[in-house]
C-alpha cells in the first residue's frame, strides 16, 4: 500500500495569506479611492492598507486593480532568492476580492530579449475568481489578466520594496509578459 506523502505548508505564505484573508473588495476599493497610484511599469492601481514589521522585515498588504482586457506587465522580484534567510523577502500571496482572470507563472530561463526584458518558461495559466489565493514564489515571474468586463480586484502581501509604484522597484526585474489567449474564461 502507498500513502501519498504530507507536505507541510510553508509558514510564511500562511502568515502573508492570513494577513489578506478578511479584507473585502470594499476593503480594497475604498484604499485605491484614497491612497491609489498608477503604477505605470505593470499596469495596475495599488494602494497601501497595513503595513507590519515582521523578522525585521516590513510586511506591506497592498489593494489593487486590474481595468478589463488589461494584463499586468510581467515581472519577478528576486528578494528571497538573494537573502534565503528571510524568506519574506521576496514571496507574495494575492487574493482575488472580485472579478475574473488568469494568473501566469514561470520562472526566468537564463535569457532576455532586446530590451532587457526577462525571458520565461511559463507554466499553464491558472483562472482566478472571488477568493482565490495565489502564491509567487521569490524569483517566478508573474502577470494576472483581466479578460472580464469589470475591474479585477485584488489584495496581496509582501515586500514593499516590489510593490510600491515607482519605475524601477529595487526588488522587481521586468519580464516579457506572455501573450493573452485566444478565448475568453
Amino acid at each position: 500500500m502507498t500513502t501519498e506523502a504530507s507536505v507541510a505548508p510553508d509558514p510564511v505564505e500562511e502568515l502573508l495569506k492570513a494577513r489578506i484573508a478578511a479584507y473585502t473588495e470594499a476593503d480594497a476599493v475604498a484604499a485605491l479611492e484614497n491612497a491609489g497610484e498608477f503604477d505605470r511599469a505593470v499596469g495596475i492601481q495599488v494602494a497601501p492598507i497595513e503595513e507590519e514589521v515582521v523578522d525585521g522585515i516590513t510586511i506591506r498588504d497592498s489593494a489593487a486593480r486590474v481595468a478589463p482586457d488589461v494584463q499586468v506587465g510581467a515581472h519577478v522580484h528576486f528578494g528571497g532568492d538573494v537573502d534565503k534567510e528571510r524568506p519574506l523577502r521576496g514571496l507574495e500571496v494575492y487574493k482575488i476580492l472580485g472579478g475574473e482572470g488568469l494568473m501566469f507563472l514561470g520562472y526566468p530561463n537564463g535569457k532576455q530579449d532586446p530590451e532587457g526584458r526577462l525571458l520565461i518558461d511559463w507554466d499553464e495559466p491558472i483562472p482566478v475568481s472571488t477568493g482565490s489565493f495565489i502564491p509567487v514564489r521569490p524569483g517566478q515571474a508573474h502577470s494576472l489578466y483581466n479578460p472580464g468586463k469589470r475591474d479585477l480586484v485584488f489584495v496581496f502581501s509582501g515586500s514593499p520594496d516590489h510593490i510600491v509604484p515607482k519605475e524601477s522597484p529595487p526588488d522587481r526585474k521586468m519580464a516579457v509578459t506572455p501573450a493573452k489567449p485566444s478565448r475568453q474564461i
